[in-house]
C-alpha cells in the first residue's frame, strides 16, 4: 500500500512538472494586470484580474463559478461538488495587491514580471497569485489520475484583502448555504480567524516554491523581502 502511495505522488509530481512552462506563463499573464486595491484609476484591473481567475476555474471544469461585486473590487467563488456526504475544503485567498512605491522596484518593474534564477520576480507573485496557482496546479494532477475530485471543493477569493476586507464577510454569507455544507479543512491566506489545531494550512507570505521548482516573490524585486 505505501508503495503504491508513493508512486502516486510520484506521478502527481511528475505531471506538475510536466506542466512548469506553463505554470510561468499563466502566472506571468496575470500578475501583468495591475489589480492594485484603493487606486480609482485600477477599478477596472481589479474586475479584470476576477475575470481572469474566474476563467481559470471553467477551464480547470467548476461547474460553479461567479464573479461578486464588493465595494472597490470583485471577489470570485468557486465550488466543484459531486457528493453531499462527501469532506469539503474551503479555499481562501485574494487577488488585489497593494500600490507599488516605486523606490523598493528599481530593478523590476512590478507588473512587467521576470524569471531570474528560478524566482518570478512581479507584484503579487507570492502574494498571493502564484499561490493560488499552486492551489489550481495540485487539483490539475490529481485530476489527470482520477478524472473527478473526491472531495467537494471551494474557493473564495477576494479582492479586498490590501484595504482589510470590509466586505468579505457579506461575500461569504451570500454562499453561506454552500459554504456551510460539511465541516472539512480550510485552506486560507492570511488567517482571518485562530484555527483550531490541524485545521489551517497557511501559506507562506512573502516567497514560496511553487510546482515545478519556480520560486514565486511578492514585494520589491531586490535581495529584502518585502510583503
Amino acid at each position: 500500500m505505501e508503495g503504491e502511495e508513493h508512486d502516486d505522488v510520484g506521478r502527481l509530481r511528475a505531471g506538475v512538472r510536466s506542466r512548469e512552462a506553463e505554470l510561468e506563463r499563466r502566472l506571468a499573464e496575470w500578475v501583468r494586470v495591475p489589480g492594485i486595491l484603493g487606486v480609482p484609476e485600477h477599478s477596472q484591473d481589479l474586475l479584470r484580474s476576477a475575470n481572469w481567475l474566474a476563467g481559470e476555474f471553467r477551464e480547470v471544469g467548476f461547474p460553479v463559478v461567479e464573479v461578486l461585486p464588493t465595494g472597490e473590487s470583485h471577489a470570485v467563488y468557486a465550488e466543484w461538488c459531486n457528493d453531499a456526504g462527501a469532506p469539503t475544503v474551503l479555499v481562501y485567498s485574494h487577488h488585489d495587491v497593494r500600490e507599488v512605491k516605486p523606490e523598493n522596484w528599481a530593478m523590476t518593474a512590478p507588473f512587467e514580471p521576470v524569471l531570474r534564477e528560478g524566482r518570478l520576480y512581479g507584484r503579487g507573485s507570492s502574494d498571493a497569485k502564484g499561490q493560488i496557482l499552486a492551489h489550481f496546479e495540485g487539483l490539475r494532477a490529481h485530476l489527470q489520475e482520477t478524472g473527478t475530485p473526491k472531495i467537494n471543493l471551494k474557493f473564495l477569493i477576494e479582492g479586498e484583502e490590501e484595504g482589510g476586507s470590509p466586505h468579505l464577510a457579506k461575500a461569504a454569507g451570500g454562499q453561506r448555504r454552500t459554504v456551510r455544507r460539511r465541516p472539512g479543512p480550510l485552506f486560507r491566506h492570511p488567517p482571518l480567524a485562530r484555527p483550531a489545531p490541524g485545521r489551517l494550512c497557511q501559506p507562506a507570505r512573502h516567497a514560496q516554491r511553487a510546482p515545478g521548482g519556480v520560486r514565486a516573490r511578492a514585494g520589491r524585486a531586490q535581495r529584502r523581502r518585502v510583503r
